[in-house]
């Protein structure tokens, strides 16, 4: 009787010591696994057995970890398996203990074991870890010497110090969290600085990637925009494994995973992207394969998806969790309205440059309106001058100076009718009149327009025409000016033979201003005088009638313009 009540009490003892050096050092652990294998080296002194592990169970990736297998040859690294195999899923899904003392090897495989070590398993016990009502994990002593090794007294034991692990594993699992979150918190708080600090596109997107793939994942992350008529998704940034296959495709909204976030506006998580019936695969990229995961989540600026930041993970890494997808969707926001600020601050360059280009061109404009005005005028005073001191000037005479003053007159309507158009071109309120025009009687037109200035100038101004029509697509009255523009420059530039053709092709028609030679501007390659108001409205005019200027050698000129045909006689 007293050697009775004498074990009882040595067992007690042997229990509160080894529940007391339990507590004692589970409570100086904040991380998970190190708990563990402290927790796993004191139940091998405590039950001086030869198997004992410690595994941890996370229900939101259905993940079971064994961070601690110690057997008599040593530690053992096991990789994270899902919850269904083997006896430490049996005794999570069952939350109860499990004692296999007899014929333990033929019960452990009807259960499902598979095998971590070497040797027959003679005795096996395994009790589930609490925390707040939830299984978070196993822990379990083995024998492989004999049969019955383990009682009630060491199931009760177990089941104290499960207890214990999983008050611990639950403080440790509260004080990530929270670490984490003060992590990303603090990540998304130092990326707002740095993209603060930067507005130029690459720059932006490098530095979120970056910051998405050292915090989520080893594997890669990219961000797809939509395209400005919103039908492509188009990766700008890919890093990590195929990230230039990532790069390299283009993904249809409503197509695939990401294109199906890009379409909704809502953030998914992925588990295994092979047996989800919306993946595609990425051409040029590895194979896919199980257990491979996916998160994505859409970049939204007022209410419209402009793209969609996509993170993967490789078989090998844990599932993402609801708290990896918020951090994704902070990152997804600051990237959102750093892309739209990145973009805002091009196009406010773009406007500037072009309204430094428009104030150059406006400087040039004005001098060269001056010049053209002035050169008129000058002509006109000193012509009326003369004709009011000859009071002897014949008929004949006075006609030729009527007629430079016509031709003068003529020159002011043109810049005064470049200037109109130049300023409505300007406002965008410049209205064309298009019609099927014959493209030669135009340019006999501009010749006629041009002769007294190349008969003041002393040039020959030569004509190949046919006499066949050539039907363009234009606007009468600019065609006539441009023509009237471009030889006039020819003229003034300096050549002493120009001559004009219209050339109708099936497509488009080629009129050409050829010269024998002439001063050219260093800059622009013009010929002298093509600088001139109505030739700086040219190339403008011709590309909203369909066609395109260009200078050749020396002071020619050509430019196109659509073909077009007469209706029929009868019609």
């Amino acid at each position: 009787m007293n050697d009775a009540r004498s074990d009882d009490t040595r067992r007690l003892l042997r229990e509160l010591t080894a529940v007391e050096r339990v507590a004692s050092v589970a409570s100086r652990y904040l991380d998970a696994s190190k708990l563990c294998e402290v927790v796993g080296d004191e139940l091998r002194d405590i039950f001086n057995t030869g198997i004992v592990y410690v595994a941890l169970y996370d229900p939101v990736t259905d993940l079971v970890s064994i961070p601690y297998f110690m057997s008599s040859t040593g530690r053992t690294e096991v990789k994270p398996y899902r919850l269904g195999r083997g006896l430490t899923s049996v005794v999570i899904m069952r939350k109860e203990p499990l004692l296999l003392q007899r014929d333990a090897e033929r019960r452990m495989a009807e259960l499902g074991a598979f095998t971590i070590h070497a040797g027959n398993t003679k005795s096996w016990l395994g009790v589930p870890i609490f925390a707040a009502d939830q299984v978070v994990g196993v822990v379990s002593v083995q024998n492989l010497e004999r049969e019955d090794f383990f009682g009630d007294d060491d199931v009760r034991l177990l089941e104290t110090i499960a207890g214990i692990v999983g008050a611990a594993v639950h403080n440790a699992r509260l004080y990530e969290t929270a670490r984490r979150r003060a992590d990303e918190t603090a990540a998304l708080v130092e990326l707002g600085r740095e993209l603060a600090s930067s507005l130029e596109l690459p720059e932006v997107l490098e530095l979120i990637v970056e910051r998405a793939r050292a915090l989520l994942t080893r594997n890669a992350a990219a961000i797809y925009l939509l395209d400005e008529e919103d039908r492509v998704l188009k990766a700008i940034i890919a890093r990590g494994p195929d990230a230039e296959a990532i790069e390299n495709d283009a993904i249809e909204p409503g197509a695939g995973i990401i294109g199906a976030v890009a379409r909704t506006g809502k953030a998914e998580i992925v588990d295994d992207v092979v047996v989800d019936d919306r993946s595609v695969h990425v051409p040029g990229s590895g194979d896919d394969e199980l257990e491979e995961k996916l998160m994505a989540a859409p970049l939204v600026v007022k209410d419209r998806t402009i793209g969609v930041m996509a993170v993967w993970r490789g078989p090998d890494e844990l599932r993402f969790t609801g708290i990896d997808l918020e951090f994704l969707e902070g990152l997804a926001r600051q990237a959102a309205a750093a892309i739209h600020g990145a973009r805002l601050y091009g196009r406010t360059r773009e406007a500037l440059a072009e309204a430094e280009r428009a104030s150059r061109v406006k400087s040039g404009f004005l001098a060269a309106l001056a010049r053209e005005i002035r050169a008129p005028i000058a002509a006109s005073h000193e012509l009326a001058a003369r004709i009011s001191a000859d009071r002897d000037a014949d008929a004949d005479s006075l006609r030729g100076t009527i007629s430079k003053l016509a031709a003068d007159s003529a020159r002011l309507l043109d810049i005064a009718d470049a200037s109109v158009d130049l300023a409505a071109l300007e406002a965008g309120r410049l209205e064309l009149e298009i019609e099927v025009l014959d493209g030669r009687a135009a340019l006999r037109e501009a010749l006629d327009a041009c002769a007294p200035l190349a008969a003041r100038h002393a040039r020959l101004l030569v004509a190949r025409d046919d006499g066949a029509e050539a039907p363009v697509i234009a606007d009468r009255r600019r065609l006539v000016r441009i023509l009237r523009e471009l030889i006039g420059a020819a003229i003034e530039g300096g050549a002493r033979r120009i001559e004009c053709a219209c050339v109708e092709g099936e497509r488009e028609t080629v009129f050409r201003v050829d010269s024998d030679g002439g001063a050219r501007d260093p800059e622009s390659g013009a010929a002298a005088g093509s600088e001139s108001l109505g030739a700086a409205l040219a190339a403008r005019l011709l590309e909203l009638q369909g066609g395109a200027l260009s200078s050749g050698m020396g002071g020619s000129f050509s430019f196109t313009l659509p073909s077009g045909s007469f209706p029929p006689l009868d019609s």
